[in-house]
């Protein structure tokens, strides 16, 4: 539009931005300039943040991604640039039925007009292997509910360090949350939507079918991210 029209000019002024809160994280205070050092790796602005060996076990990571669609792509794109499942026995697995759409591509940014008709999850997992050839990412195209919790069972959700709801329809979230996180035996599924007043109701159910426990490690703009911690 700014360049069709002319109408707006560039902004020709610095632009400030800080996280200081990353400072205030659990440990930070005790890293070295050792720590901080730089490797001459393309993480080396994490390492000055947050410290060689945090950037290390971001590299031993095991994430299950649901959905990649307008969020999953945007996270996927972010666990590819800071390294995450991308080191010695990291890895993450991403599930999405669905495939690349015409209408996707004005706000799916992993996926290019070849890509119309592929399945989401094999050109996403494709996509953020050229941004970071070092993860290691798998692609499934399978829904998670009831018909694949042979698959996605107890085994499969006990070596995993978090899980991500990527889901991007209110209706997909319902169903992830509903009758398969109540079933007992089956693996707890916690919604994305943050500030939901069922999330307290929902973990209880869970920890008691399953005895383990799902904790709020970072939330985005539009999805949470669960932690994983067995009991």
């Amino acid at each position: 539009l700014q360049a069709i029209t002319r109408k707006f000019l560039p902004l020709d002024q610095w632009l400030y931005f800080d996280a200081l809160e990353c400072l205030a994280l659990e440990g930070a205070a005790q890293l070295t300039e050792e720590d901080c050092a730089p490797r001459g790796s393309r993480y080396d602005g994490q390492i000055a943040v947050f410290g060689a060996a945090f950037q290390e076990q971001l590299g031993h990571q095991k994430y299950f991604v649901v959905g990649a669609g307008a969020i999953g792509c945007e996270l996927l794109k972010n666990f590819a640039m800071m390294g995450l499942a991308a080191g010695p026995g990291g890895e993450l697995t991403v599930t999405d039925m669905d495939t690349v759409a015409l209408s996707n591509l004005h706000r799916q940014l992993l996926y290019r007009s070849a890509d119309v008709s592929k399945p989401k999850s094999a050109v996403a997992a494709a996509a953020v292997q050229r941004m970071n050839p070092d993860i290691r990412v798998r692609a499934h195209q399978n829904q998670v509910g009831p018909a694949t919790e042979l698959l996605y069972g107890d085994d499969f959700f006990q070596r995993l360090d978090g899980v991500v709801s990527a889901l991007d329809t209110l209706e997909a979230r319902e169903c992830r949350g509903g009758e398969w996180c109540r079933a007992p035996g089956r693996a707890p599924r916690l919604p994305s939507t943050p500030g939901s007043p069922q999330v307290p109701t929902w973990r209880a159910a869970a920890t008691a079918a399953s005895r383990r426990c799902w904790t709020r490690a970072r939330r985005g703009c539009e999805g949470t991210c669960w932690s994983w911690c067995p009991q």
